[in-house]
């Protein structure tokens, strides 16, 4: 695959296929600094929470909230299609299901950020499913 877009993403011969792997890391630091701006916060934490076969997801925790938030980043799988269409699809099902579905809070479906790859902070989901 060529092309800057695809910068980051390598495809793995796997048993049953090829699979997504990461070449590049994200700029944590860069995360770190655009939540800090988005959320007007002097103090942002990241800490890894998960991994897929397309993105990484991280908790974001804040000097003045108590709500945790999570920000996904995304490999380029389908540069920005992928991203805009979880944006609108997350959007389109808190509007009219009655499922708990994150809200997003911030988003870039661009590379051409400090981060180097898509990304979305959201709100986190309770754990307690009642």
């Amino acid at each position: 695959m060529a092309g800057s877009e695809f910068r980051g993403l390598e495809w793995v011969p796997k048993t049953f296929g090829l699979e997504p792997a990461w070449t590049l890391e994200p700029n944590l630091e860069a995360a770190k600094q655009i939540v800090k701006s988005r959320l007007n916060r002097d103090s942002v934490t990241l800490s890894f929470l998960a991994q897929g076969a397309f993105n990484k997801l991280y908790d974001v925790t804040s000097d003045k909230d108590t709500e945790t938030l999570v920000l996904r980043i995304a490999l380029p799988v389908d540069p920005r299609y992928k991203t805009l269409s979880e944006v609108a699809t997350l959007d389109w099902m808190l509007h009219n299901t009655n499922m708990p579905v994150p809200v997003v809070v911030a988003c870039e479906a661009s590379r051409t950020n400090p981060v180097g790859f898509e990304w979305i902070l959201m709100t986190k989901l309770s754990q307690n499913p009642h």
